[in-house]
């Protein structure tokens, strides 16, 4: 997935929830750079895996890597 289509589906995702507590979404709150990893191309990644699983293995045979990043965007809730 692309950062542009992951931010835009977080922030659907994000608007629903505003939308079932019926309130709305207001501007970010906070945000923050979490895990980042560079794997090989072809590696079998698991993209909901979290800190403390099995390291990745790193694959030196491409200079083609697949990039994960784990963001967190905190927004404010307008009733």
């Amino acid at each position: 997935m692309q950062t542009t289509e992951a931010t835009r589906s977080a922030r659907a995702v994000a608007e629903q929830f505003a939308l079932d507590s019926h309130s709305q979404l207001g501007p970010i709150r906070r945000a923050n750079q979490g895990v980042f990893e560079i794997m090989g191309r072809d590696t079998a990644g698991d993209a909901s895996s979290t800190a403390g699983e099995a390291a990745p293995t790193y694959d030196q045979s491409s200079i083609e890597k697949k990039v994960r990043l784990v963001a967190t965007v905190d927004y404010y809730l307008i009733n």
